[in-house]
This record gives structure tokens, C-alpha cells and sequence, in this order.
């Protein structure tokens, strides 16, 4: 079979990579989602005003939880290995993350909405063409 297009390295063309993201945000109507294996998904938008463009634009955080974590005395030790891994990126890092840097003292989603946050994001390993939540943090005032 005959091709209309020649051969190529891959090598020969440019990878398309994201640059790292390190805004003040503010939080918009964040949704929670029943997916696969007993998670939550929670979808987080996060809109922030592009430094070299000034246009305005949206991050969606993303990642999954389950609601056995928001019971009072969970213990993180009855979790399998993999599980544990994930408690601790979605639970201790993002959820707990989120709310800490808003200065709250409770988790509660819906008192986020509207808020401003710092987040940080990068490259996912796996498609550096997206980008990762890495964090929040508390804005400088």
C-alpha cells in the first residue's frame, strides 16, 4: 500500500508540554460524582487570569476520594498499601490541602465555592501535555 504522507521520527516532532501553573484562583461550583470501586470524584474549577495573556482561564482539579474517609475516627492504617497511597495524595495532600490554605476548619465542599486559593499544578508524567494538581496554598495577601 502507497502512502500520501513519508515516514517520520517521532523524535522529530516537538512534544507538546504544559507549562507549570502556580496562580491565585477562585473556586467555582465544585461537583462530587459516584464513579467505579465506592469513589467520589471531585471536580474542582479553579479560574485565575493568565499572567502573560491576561486572559481569563479555568483549571479543573480533579481526583477521586472515598466517603468512609470523612468518617470521624477513620483509620488510615486499615487501608491496603495502594490505598493508603491514594489516601494520602487525595485525602492528606488535596482535600485537606484545599481547605487548610482557605484557613477553614472544616471540610466542607460547598463553603469553598467562590473562595480564593493558591494552587500549583504541573506536567503529569504519564501525558506532559496536561496538567496535575500538585497542590493549594494560602495566596499572599
Amino acid at each position: 500500500m502507497s502512502s500520501l504522507l513519508s515516514k517520520v521520527a517521532i523524535s522529530d516532532v516537538p512534544e507538546n508540554k504544559v507549562d507549570k501553573l502556580r496562580v491565585t484562583a477562585v473556586i467555582g461550583e465544585i461537583e462530587e460524582k459516584e464513579v467505579a470501586n465506592g469513589y467520589v470524584s471531585i471536580s474542582i474549577p479553579l479560574t485565575f487570569t493568565d499572567e502573560k495573556s491576561g486572559d481569563e482561564r479555568v483549571f479543573t482539579a480533579r481526583y477521586n476520594v472515598k466517603p468512609e474517609w470523612f468518617e470521624a475516627g477513620f483509620a488510615v492504617d486499615q487501608l491496603d498499601d495502594k490505598e493508603k497511597i491514594s489516601y494520602q495524595i487525595n485525602m492528606q495532600r488535596n482535600t485537606r490541602g484545599l481547605f487548610k490554605a482557605l484557613g477553614q476548619d472544616e471540610i466542607d465542599f460547598s463553603n469553598a465555592t467562590g473562595e480564593s486559593v493558591g494552587v500549583s499544578a504541573g506536567p503529569r508524567k504519564d501525558d506532559p501535555s496536561r496538567l496535575e494538581l500538585k497542590g493549594f496554598y494560602t495566596p499572599k495577601a
